[in-house]
């Protein structure tokens, strides 16, 4: 299985084409969020409806969000055994509940070695005030005649938002 070698969450994650280095501009550590601008995420959602299980999946909600740009990187090292192998990346954003707003699946290779894999989103479920996790995972993935393998928590990355 891959090596996660970084994990890191930012306003933005840039990768430079020539060279594939990876920027992170302003590490997110936690947020300080206005109650007038809560309530005005929590009116949106209300609004247009967004809260509850997400179509499909029950165990992933559907939650207020707030436009709010956010990043995340992860940086894959191959290991022994990796060679010829694909791989999927597993995002999963938590709320201070635990709730499981869910994230993207990014298919992935090890052919150079190492591998970045930048996420850059414009929402974020805003909730709650409270300590909020962006989760990595990663699997083996589905091949002609074998299963995806099991998820593999790499990381966690908490942080707090507080209303004030």
């Amino acid at each position: 299985m891959p090596r996660l070698l970084l994990f890191a969450v930012g306003e933005r994650v840039i990768i430079e084409r020539d060279t594939n280095f990876v920027s992170i501009v302003n590490v997110i550590h936690g947020l300080r969020i206005t109650r007038e601008r809560a309530a005005q995420i929590a009116a949106t959602a209300s609004a247009t409806g967004a809260a509850g299980p997400a179509d499909g999946d029950p165990g992933v909600l559907v939650a207020p969000v707030a436009e709010f740009n956010w990043g995340a990187v992860s940086l894959w090292r191959r290991e022994p055994g990796d060679e010829g192998r694909d791989f999927e990346q597993r995002l999963d954003i938590l709320g201070p509940n635990g709730e499981n707003f869910g994230g993207p699946v990014t298919p992935f290779d090890l052919e150079k070695g190492v591998h970045s894999i930048p996420i850059n989103g414009k929402v974020f479920p805003f909730v709650r005030d409270g300590t909020y996790t962006i989760r990595v995972s990663v699997r083996g993935a589905k091949t002609e005649g074998e299963e995806a393998g099991e998820w593999s928590l790499a990381a966690e990355y908490p942080f707090d938002i507080t209303f004030v």
